[in-house]
Parts: structure tokens; C-alpha cells; sequence
């Protein structure tokens, strides 16, 4: 919600939209490493695997497509 916020209230919006995405090259990264291709729903300190977690969490992945869809139509 907070990447959805930032591009809502921009003053500047292309160099927001470009802040964003590399804000959420970190989320790709992470998708490209989990064999769920998903964000787990919990991590432990510094972002270490919790065995208690969920591996994916879907209302996660469901705010990140809507950043996306937010961004446009832009890679």
C-alpha cells in the first residue's frame, strides 16, 4: 500500500514511477529465488527463512500486481 500511496500523492511522477520499480526489484529478486515463485508470509530477523511461515502469501502478491498495474504499461 505504501508503493500505491507514493505514486497517488506523486508531485513528480515519472521520477516516482522510477523510484518504485527499483523499490521493487528487491520483490523480483526474492520471486526468481522462491521455488513458489511467491514472498513468504513471514521472515526472521535480517530476512532469514522462518520454517513456520507460509512460503507464499497471496494477498502479497495481489498488492504487488496492483503496483504494477499502477506503473503502467512500462516495463
Amino acid at each position: 500500500f505504501m508503493l500505491r500511496a507514493r505514486l497517488a500523492m506523486a508531485t513528480d511522477l515519472p521520477a516516482e514511477k522510477q523510484a518504485v520499480r527499483s523499490f521493487m526489484r528487491r520483490y523480483s529478486e526474492a520471486l526468481s529465488r522462491s521455488p513458489w515463485q511467491g514472498l513468504p508470509e513471514l521472515e526472521n530477523a535480517g530476512g532469514a527463512f522462518c520454517p513456520e511461515s507460509c512460503p507464499t502469501q497471496a494477498w502479497t502478491m495481489a498488492c504487488l500486481l496492483e503496483v504494477v498495474e499502477d506503473l503502467g504499461d512500462e516495463n
